[in-house]
């Protein structure tokens, strides 16, 4: 029905913003990696 249905499409949104933070936080750590950066922001 409707109501599960748009519970089904919240979750996705919440994933997807959670999937996206962690694309964020890959990028940074990259390119710690690649500047030979200390990683102490991320820790």
């Amino acid at each position: 029905n409707a109501e599960s249905l748009i519970r089904f499409v919240a979750e996705i949104k919440k994933l997807r913003k959670l999937l996206e933070k962690i694309d964020a936080d890959f990028e940074l750590l990259i390119n710690c990696l690649d500047n030979k950066a200390p990683l102490g922001p991320l820790i």
